[in-house]
């Protein structure tokens, strides 16, 4: 039925939010940071704020990656820590720190012995989401990488998706969308007009106005999809 698929990759076939904390726990024992869980809950509900105003383009992705280190030290009286070279030493971390997640790699082999094309399609910087898609050997099974900060564009703008189009070619009537992103992923591919499949592997509740084609809970079950 789908001869292409285009992967999200962080909370898709990487868990993300255990990179994440292994990447803060690093970085925060280097400057001599207390770190527990109270401070990861914080950093994310500041990160996650400012990735909502990268979405709604409130405000520019470069500034806003520094922006949400510099609100939390400043949240916690942390005045001296440089937060752009912070966040330069982060993103290196998340490269560094991966986790793939179950059935990840056994689906993309499945659906590379099936003879179906398979593309990476993320939200983030170069330098992290680069080095862990080699790191992870998911760059095997991956004919090309559209990253976001190349692109100039972040799922789910539809440009995103037309620069994908344009330099892969594919067919919208045999194109699968999968990510775990509702906001991103999935909507991405309904302004897009492809058929995707949301990783839902929490049971979480769909939201208003994304339209989902298939859900699955475990990356395994992509099979009998495609």
């Amino acid at each position: 039925m789908f001869k292409t698929v285009l992967w999200d990759i962080d909370g898709t076939l990487l868990n993300f939010e255990k990179a994440e904390d292994q990447s803060l726990e690093e970085l925060f024992r280097k400057y001599d940071i207390v770190c527990n869980e109270e401070m990861l809950d914080d950093y994310k509900q500041i990160s996650k704020q400012y990735w909502a105003k990268i979405k709604r383009l409130m405000i520019e992705r470069e500034i806003a990656l520094v922006s949400r280190f510099q609100e939390f030290f400043y949240s916690k009286g942390i005045m001296h820590i440089d937060c752009k070279k912070f966040n330069d030493e982060y993103q290196l971390a998340l490269g560094r720190n991966f986790v793939v997640e179950d059935g990840a790699l056994e689906i993309c082999e499945k659906l590379a012995e099936m003879g179906v094309i398979q593309y990476a399609i993320t939200n983030g910087s170069k330098v992290a989401q680069a080095i862990k898609i080699r790191k992870s050997n998911l760059d095997r099974y991956m004919r090309d990488e559209f990253i976001s900060e190349e692109l100039g564009y972040e799922k789910p703008d539809t440009r995103f998706f037309n620069i994908v189009r344009e330099t892969t070619h594919y067919n919208p009537e045999t194109t699968l969308v999968v990510g775990d992103g509702l906001t991103s992923d999935i909507r991405g591919a309904n302004y897009a007009g492809l058929k995707c499949c949301w990783y839902n592997p929490r049971h979480m509740h769909n939201i208003e106005g994304v339209h989902v084609d298939y859900e699955i809970d475990h990356l395994l079950k992509l099979v009998e999809i495609i």
